[in-house]
């Protein structure tokens, strides 16, 4: 009985670590070290919420949100063993990728958010939102 309380405050303290660590990563603007222990533990809930966080903190700096989700892309390729949840995050990421095509801004960022939601269309296997962000683009003026 003694054991099983010991493993469930050992438990309690990891998770409020864990918890912590996410705060620090949000307040140091880390969303990298962030995404990192949530594509470890296998935690869409987590991904989302770090990009949400993200997208929400910085909706001023365009940079800093489309490094992070180049980033969780790049992971989720190289870090994700589970086809299962690799898809799932991509899904997370086409989602906030898509939010920055579709604003209507014309810049280096909305041409590069097109790449990076492309590349992430393809890896999901879905040729029909690539088709349409390629039509978007050539339907769109010299600035898109």
């Amino acid at each position: 009985d003694d054991d099983e309380e010991e493993e469930g405050l050992d438990a309690e303290k990891l998770q409020k670590v864990v918890h912590l660590m996410f705060e620090r990563c949000y307040a140091d603007s880390e969303y990298g070290h962030a995404l990192g222990v949530a594509f470890e533990a296998r935690e869409t809930d987590k991904v989302r919420e770090i990009l949400d966080q993200c997208a929400s903190s910085h909706a001023d700096n365009a940079t800093l949100v489309q490094e992070t989700l180049r980033y969780a892309l790049d992971a989720s390729m190289t870090l994700v063993t589970s086809k299962s949840f690799r898809s799932d995050a991509l899904g997370i990421v086409a989602g906030h990728l898509q939010k920055m095509f579709d604003a209507p801004t014309g810049t280096a960022a909305h041409r590069s958010a097109a790449v990076l939601l492309c590349r992430c269309h393809q890896l999901l296997a879905q040729a029909k939102p690539v088709s349409d962000i390629v039509s978007s683009l050539l339907d769109g003026s010299e600035d898109d």
